[in-house]
């Protein structure tokens, strides 16, 4: 015979009951389900607070690649950006199939 112990919840005893392994079933799957859905919302609040760590505060510019926000002369922004695409190009993480610039500029 299975026992199940329901989880206490304020104002409430623990409770077991004996299961069949029918619903011993459903209740190692309702935990699964449980332990899933929370883990996925766990990943998508992690993501969601890495989107509004993203945003610059201010509604200035930010480097494409490192997301850090740019701030002095166009062109110490673009040295910036110049010099976070050599460390992607350089970074042994480096995928090179998976980059496609086009540095023609007269389209």
């Amino acid at each position: 015979m299975l026992l199940s112990v329901h989880i206490k919840r304020e104002g409430e005893s623990p409770v077991v009951s004996p299961l069949s392994s029918e619903d011993a079933h459903h209740s190692d799957r309702y935990q699964t389900f449980l332990r899933v859905r929370a883990n996925r919302q766990t990943r998508l609040n992690a993501r969601i607070g890495k989107m509004k760590r993203r945003k610059p505060e201010d509604g200035g510019q930010v480097c494409p690649l490192c997301s850090a926000p740019l701030a002095g002369s166009e062109e110490e922004m673009s040295r910036h950006v110049e010099q976070c695409l050599i460390q992607t190009l350089t970074s042994p993480l480096f995928t090179p199939t998976l980059l496609y610039i086009s540095l023609d500029t007269s389209q």
